[in-house]
């Protein structure tokens, strides 16, 4: 598995031998409405007891040349470009541009690279089971949207094998505006058709929160949801968002309570120079040595 410490538009990486499917996780997200990042901050909390490499890629207008850029935290990265179309195509592109580049050697990279709105929650040991499954090439993932102008994976979640985003990137559409402004997930789903076959997802996802899985003010039901379902769309438009944390909450509380057993052995552990725990657990054992040597020294000579 992967072990990367990040910093902004910097990736440290040590390569840790596993069979194990290994993963990247890009979360989307932008400055439109404060509730984006207030369901960070509890998706880090998953992120980081799962193990789970990943970074936040931030958009926004800036209005003036001399504005302040807004604050990122150390698992975010800014991309200063408003709007929707192209935005959230480009800024997808450029993250996954600067990681690639960030590894010395092809086969370090993850397998896959998983593409999450901020608005989805996900339990991520049923993703992680899930990318098992997969082939480790050609894979374009997600709940799969049969529109009649076009076939494309729904943006809440994609995920790529990692051959295909290096195809994407290398294809001359890449620069064409006409598909460029296209809604990102249809652009993403043609830029990777030629080099992937679907794999369809939606049986896991649950999409909207007025549908009849949920009650008249947004909250999801979980008594009237399927048990295999593991992805959730969180996003209620006539609630004014306030029920979007309450939906995050309940189905954390329902489906993370602990951390299963099974998925420590997939996870991606923190080394002690990578995780600031386990680095001041580090610096006591060192404390402690120094003493120890120190005793013995003294003890030797007195």
């Amino acid at each position: 598995m992967q072990r990367i410490t990040l910093k902004p538009f910097f990736f440290v990486v040590e390569q840790k031998k596993s069979n194990m499917s290994s993963a990247y996780v890009f979360i989307m997200s932008s400055l439109n409405h404060p509730v984006y990042r207030t369901l960070q901050k509890k998706r880090r909390h998953l992120l980081e007891t799962y193990g789970l490499p990943y970074t936040v890629v931030m958009n926004g207008e800036v209005k003036a040349v001399n504005s302040t850029y807004p604050p990122v935290e150390d698992d975010e990265v800014f991309y200063p470009l408003a709007g929707y179309n192209p935005s959230m195509t480009l800024k997808f592109l450029f993250a996954v541009k600067m990681f690639f580049r960030s590894f010395r050697r092809w086969e370090d990279v993850p397998n896959y690279i998983v593409r999450l709105n901020a608005t989805v929650y996900i339990h991520f040991p049923s993703l992680m089971n899930y990318l098992q499954q997969l082939p480790r090439e050609k894979v374009l993932a997600g709940p799969v949207i049969r529109a009649p102008d076009a076939t494309f994976v729904n943006g809440m979640i994609m995920i790529f094998s990692k051959d295909v985003l290096r195809n994407m990137l290398s294809d001359k559409r890449i620069h064409e505006q006409k598909l460029l402004h296209k809604y990102d997930d249809v652009a993403l789903s043609l830029l990777a058709r030629p080099y992937g076959e679907y794999h369809d997802m939606m049986p896991y996802f649950v999409y909207g929160t007025t549908c009849e899985n949920s009650s008249p003010d947004g909250v999801y039901d979980l008594k009237r949801i399927e048990p295999y379902k593991w992805m959730f769309r969180i996003r209620h438009e006539t609630s004014k968002r306030r029920s979007d944390v309450l939906n995050w909450d309940r189905l954390m509380a329902h489906f993370d309570k602990e951390v299963p057993e099974s998925f420590t052995s997939i996870s991606t552990l923190a080394t002690p120079l990578h995780n600031h725990y386990s680095l001041g657990l580090w610096i006591f054992l060192c404390i402690v040595g120094i003493l120890v040597i120190l005793c013995l020294v003294y003890c030797t000579f007195s």
